[in-house]
C-alpha cells in the first residue's frame, strides 16, 4: 500500500498542474450553423485576449464530414462586448453567411460569401441591432432594434442637463423590415417591446414576442402578435398572462410553436413548449411543467420539433447535469435525441433535417461542434478547439447522491484531485451556485458552461490540482427537481437549501474524502459586494 501511495504522489508531483493561466486561455464554440445543404458547419470561436481585455470572436467554417476547418475572418471585430453574441446564420439559399459585427462601434448585420470573401453591413441601425432573422426567400431581413433617442435627449445629454429617472423604461425595441440593400421599414408599435420573432414560411407575415413597457415583471408578461411583413395594425395571437416567447412557424405556416409559462407570470415558473394555430385559439402545451425549454427547432416535415432544456429538465437523479437533445411530437410524445451524457447547445438542422448540428459538452470538455445523422444516429465531431486539454491531469468527476434532513434525495457532483486515493481525506472546497434557481451541468466550467468559460468565478481544476476536493450540490430551489423543486424554497431560501448543502458536506466528512479541519465555501458574490 505504502508503494502504491508513493508511485501515486510522484506521478502527481511529476505532472505539471492544473493552472488558472490553462483555464484562461481555454476557446469556447459560441455558436454553430449547419448550411441548408447540410455539407458544411460554419461555427464562431471565442479567443480570450488578455491583452485586450475581451473575448476574440473569429468565424471558421468546416466540412460536415470532417477536415481541416478554414478561418474566414480575420479584422473584422464580431460582436463581443460584454460577451461574444454572434447571432451566427446562413442565408436559406446557401449562399451568404451572415452575423453581427461593430460598424462604428454598433452591433450590425454583415454579410459575406459563403465561400469566403470580405464581409460588408447589410444593416446600419443607428442604435444597433439586437437580433436578426433572413426570410425564407433569401431576399429581406427582419431585425429588432431600439428607437433612437430623441434629438431633445441627445442634446441635453451632451450640455450634462439630462436627468434619468429611476424606473423610467428604456426606450422600445421595434420590429423592422429591409429588402437587402433596401431602406428599413419599422412594423411594430412604439407600445410593444419586442424580444423575439420568426418569419412565416411565404414571407407574407411575421409573428413577435412583446411585453409592455414598465417594471421588471414585465418581461413575464409578454404578449404574441402577428403583422403583415407590408405593414400594418398587429393582430394579437396569444394574450394570457405570463410569458409568450420564442414563436416558431410551422414549416407548413399552419402551427406556431412557443415557450410559455402557461398563464403564470411568475419569476419561478416554467417555460415548457406550447402550439397554437396560426389564426389564434387556445394554445396547448407539449411538454410538461417540468420542461424548461431553451431552444426550440421545427423539424421539416412539420410533425415534430426539437428542443433544448435549460432548467428543472425532468430527468432528475444522476442525469441532471445533462442538457440532451429531446424530439416532441405533435401529440406531445417525447424522446431522447442525444442519450449520451451531453451538455448541447446552438442547435441547427439542414433544410431537409437529414443533419443536425450543434455544441457538444460532455463531463470533462469545454465543447465541440458535432453533426448527428438524424436518419443513422451516427454523429461526428468536427472541431478540436482546446487540444491541449488532453494533455492536463483533470481531476476525477463523480455524480453523487445523499440523504437530506428530511429524507429528500440530494445531488451533486464531485471533483477529486488527480491521483486521489480512496479512503484519503482532503480539504473540501463547496461550490454553492447561483439562485433562486440555476444549477451545474457536466463541463469544465460547471456553472457556466452556456458561455465563454473564463466567466466561471471559480478555477475548479486548478482547486482539484492543488490538492482540493470541490463539491458542488444542487440543493433543492436549483435545477434537477422540476417545478415544485424550484418552489421549496419559496418564502424559505437559505433554510432547507442550506441543510441540503450541509447535509452532503457531512457524508463526504462520513465517507473518508473530506478533511473536517479543512472545509471551505465559495459561490457566486452578491451583486454589489
Amino acid at each position: 500500500m505504502h508503494d502504491l501511495l508513493g508511485a501515486l504522489l510522484f506521478w502527481v508531483a511529476a505532472v505539471r498542474p492544473v493552472t488558472v493561466d490553462d483555464l484562461m486561455a481555454v476557446r469556447t464554440v459560441v455558436e454553430a450553423r449547419i448550411s441548408p445543404d447540410g455539407e458544411r458547419v460554419a461555427y464562431v470561436l471565442s479567443e480570450p485576449s488578455l491583452e485586450k481585455n475581451e473575448h476574440a470572436a473569429t468565424l471558421y467554417v468546416v466540412s460536415s464530414s470532417g477536415g481541416e476547418a478554414r478561418r474566414l475572418t480575420y479584422t473584422t471585430r464580431i460582436f463581443n462586448r460584454p460577451l461574444p453574441r454572434p447571432e451566427l446564420r446562413w442565408s436559406p439559399d446557401g449562399r451568404r453567411l451572415s452575423f453581427l459585427a461593430y460598424v462604428d462601434e454598433l452591433p450590425q448585420v454583415m454579410s459575406m460569401d459563403a465561400n469566403g470573401g470580405e464581409p460588408h453591413p447589410l444593416t446600419s441601425s443607428p442604435t444597433g441591432i439586437a437580433r436578426y432573422e433572413w426570410s425564407k426567400d433569401s431576399s429581406r431581413l427582419a431585425y429588432v432594434a431600439a428607437e433612437p433617442e430623441p434629438e431633445e435627449e441627445k442634446r441635453q445629454k451632451q450640455e450634462k442637463t439630462f436627468v434619468v429617472h429611476a424606473g423610467r423604461p428604456e426606450r422600445p425595441t421595434r420590429l423592422f423590415v429591409q429588402e437587402v440593400g433596401g431602406v428599413p421599414r419599422a412594423l411594430s408599435p412604439l407600445e410593444h417591446y419586442v424580444s423575439s420573432f420568426d418569419w412565416s414560411p411565404d414571407g407574407k407575415s411575421l409573428v413577435y414576442s412583446a411585453s409592455g413597457a414598465g417594471a421588471y415583471l414585465e418581461n413575464w408578461r409578454s404578449r404574441l402578435y402577428t403583422i403583415a411583413a407590408a405593414g400594418g395594425e398587429p393582430s394579437l395571437l396569444v394574450g394570457r398572462d405570463g410569458m409568450n416567447s420564442e414563436p416558431r412557424f410551422s414549416p407548413d405556416g399552419q402551427l406556431v410553436a412557443f415557450t410559455s409559462t402557461g398563464g403564470v407570470p411568475r419569476m419561478i415558473s416554467s417555460p415548457g413548449l406550447h402550439l397554437v394555430s396560426a389564426t389564434g385559439g387556445d394554445p396547448r402545451p407539449l411538454t410538461g411543467p417540468d420542461t424548461w425549454v431553451r431552444e426550440v427547432l421545427w423539424e421539416p416535415s412539420g410533425g415534430s420539433l426539437l428542443f433544448i432544456p435549460n432548467e428543472a429538465t425532468g430527468r432528475g437523479g444522476a442525469r441532471m447535469f445533462e442538457q440532451p437533445i429531446f424530439r416532441v411530437g405533435l401529440d406531445g410524445e417525447t424522446d431522447v435525441v442525444t442519450p449520451a451524457p451531453v451538455v448541447a447547445f446552438s442547435l441547427s438542422a439542414s433544410a431537409e433535417g437529414s443533419r443536425i448540428a450543434f455544441r457538444s459538452v460532455g463531463p470533462r470538455d469545454a465543447g465541440e461542434v458535432v453533426v448527428r445523422d438524424s436518419r443513422t444516429g451516427a454523429s461526428r465531431t468536427l472541431t478540436n478547439v482546446n487540444p491541449q486539454i488532453e494533455d492536463l491531469p483533470l481531476g476525477s468527476l463523480e455524480v453523487l447522491s445523499w440523504q437530506s434532513f428530511d429524507g429528500m434525495e440530494i445531488w451533486g457532483m464531485l471533483v477529486t484531485p488527480p491521483g486521489h486515493v480512496p479512503g484519503t481525506r482532503v480539504p473540501l472546497v463547496v461550490y454553492v451556485h447561483g439562485g433562486p434557481i440555476g444549477g451545474f451541468t457536466h463541463g469544465l466550467f460547471p456553472q457556466f458552461m452556456h458561455r465563454p468559460g473564463q466567466i466561471e468565478p471559480y478555477p475548479v481544476e486548478a482547486f482539484a490540482s492543488a490538492g482540493l476536493a470541490v463539491l458542488m450540490p444542487m440543493p433543492r430551489g436549483g435545477s434537477g427537481y422540476g417545478l415544485e423543486g424550484f418552489r421549496k424554497i419559496v418564502r424559505s431560501w437559505g433554510k432547507g437549501d442550506y441543510r441540503d448543502i450541509m447535509a452532503g458536506v457531512d457524508h463526504l466528512v462520513e465517507r473518508g474524502l473530506a478533511d473536517p479541519e479543512r472545509l471551505g465555501v465559495m459561490g457566486p458574490p452578491m451583486e454589489g459586494s
